[in-house]
């Protein structure tokens, strides 16, 4: 292995796994667009190179999405009620997610994901209301199987954890947001496990290359689940007390970025 590559991986790794920490969106938004700079500079195939970076993504979103989850756990921020009212639709969506990606040609693959880095950016910036938190009323258990399938598709075809719908969803239901931060944190492993072992199997017989399983390179997806599992923690931990105005705006500009050079890129 490369030894820049290696380096690469695990920058990606604590850069990814910080900021799904603080701000529960799973570091996909991070990793898919680094990895698919890496594969360009290592001459993956081309036709190949979205799904495996999605797919190598979600695989390391495990290791991330499980260390955040605990490190929220053991602030016990997560909400069990919602957490299983969402996690059996996501599963659902992750496996359609990674079918539908497997079928979309790279070039389509990654405008879809550069439009959606930017709107995700584009949401970054807009200041959030203040809402008055409060014990939520539940709503019914179709719509929280409907809206797990949606947020489980559109992370497993972008490769990201939810956290970007999966927040504002329970905000929206008067979850304070700390815990919905954590709740999310808990369902992206749902997310990110499922999500992987599809594209991993729906990758079996392509060519992609050597030390890959499926759509998933083993060499990223250990060093930048490894790397990440270190930096979650720090991330959920400032969570619980960093004012995140001026993050959010930073990260999405940034998002910004990245999606139009995505775009242009194509």
């Amino acid at each position: 292995m490369h030894i820049l590559a290696l380096i690469s991986y695990i920058f990606i790794g604590l850069t990814a796994g910080f900021f799904g920490g603080l701000l529960g969106i799973g570091g996909g938004l991070i990793t898919v667009p680094a990895l698919l700079v890496v594969y360009y500079l290592l001459d993956f195939p081309s036709a190949y190179r979205m799904q495996l970076a999605i797919g190598t993504s979600l695989g390391a979103m495990v290791f991330t999405a499980a260390a955040s989850a605990w490190a929220h756990y053991k602030k016990e921020g997560v909400n069990w009620h919602f957490f299983r009212s969402l996690a059996p639709g996501m599963a659902i969506g992750a496996i359609g997610g990674a079918i539908i990606a497997s079928y979309l040609p790279s070039k389509e693959l990654k405008a879809i994901f550069g439009i959606c880095e930017c709107t995700i950016g584009f949401y970054f910036l807009i200041p959030k209301a203040q809402k008055k938190e409060h014990m939520p009323t539940y709503s019914s258990a179709w719509l929280f199987l409907l809206m797990g399938m949606i947020i489980g598709a559109i992370s497993s075809i972008l490769g990201i954890g939810g956290g970007i719908i999966t927040v504002p969803f329970l905000t929206a239901l008067r979850i304070p947001i700390k815990n919905a931060v954590s709740t999310s944190a808990a369902t992206g492993f749902v997310i990110a496990l499922v999500g992987a072992l599809s594209f991993l199997y729906s990758g079996l017989g392509k060519e992609t290359g050597t030390d890959s399983l499926g759509y998933l390179y083993v060499p990223a997806f250990i060093f930048i689940g490894l790397s990440s599992c270190f930096a979650a923690p720090y991330g959920a931990k400032l969570a619980y007390w960093l004012p995140t105005a001026v993050l959010r705006k930073i990260f999405g500009t940034a998002l910004i970025a990245i999606g139009f050079s995505m775009l242009h890129a194509i």
